[in-house]
């Protein structure tokens, strides 16, 4: 997987990693039995159903501040300055400047969710008794990744 990095996040001040302190057990199954029919069948078609981010047109265009614009034409403005009553009422660039904060804001906080996903479900994979469970969770965990790729482009 190759793709260009458009819109690089800051890095926190603590550096670009942050470890978590977590336990959990390491849970193996030595029966292998697979006995849960239901997971497996959840199993089998999270691998029929997987897409790949890839097979998205990236190159569509995603004017953000068009649409906006747009949305200003169309009272906007008016709604915005009469839901929030701010002290001085905002212009047209004023609302479009906080619609772009907003839409970074709510991806970005997305992207951080799904990585919380991603960690917890591994986790999931690590604990839960059954080799089933493991094999659906391991699905939700590639699900999870797929989520975060997509967030992050």
């Amino acid at each position: 997987m190759q793709y260009t990095q458009r819109n690089p996040l800051p890095v926190p001040p603590g550096g670009a990693y942050e470890p978590i302190k977590a336990t959990i057990d390491s849970v193996f199954d030595w029966q292998y039995a697979l006995r849960k029919q239901n997971l497996l069948n959840l199993y089998e078609k999270g691998k029929t159903l997987a897409w790949n981010a890839n097979d998205l047109d990236w190159s569509t265009d995603v004017d953000i501040e068009r649409l906006v614009r747009q949305r200003i034409a169309n009272g906007l403005a008016p709604m915005i300055n009469s839901m929030m009553s701010p002290p001085v009422e905002l212009g047209d660039d004023e609302v479009i400047r906080m619609q772009l904060h907003l839409n970074a804001f709510m991806l970005s906080q997305f992207l951080h969710g799904e990585q919380g996903a991603l960690l917890a479900t591994a986790k999931i994979v690590q604990g839960v008794p059954w080799a089933e469970a493991k094999f659906y969770a391991a699905n939700q965990v590639a699900d999870e990744a797929r989520h975060v790729e997509v967030y992050h482009r």
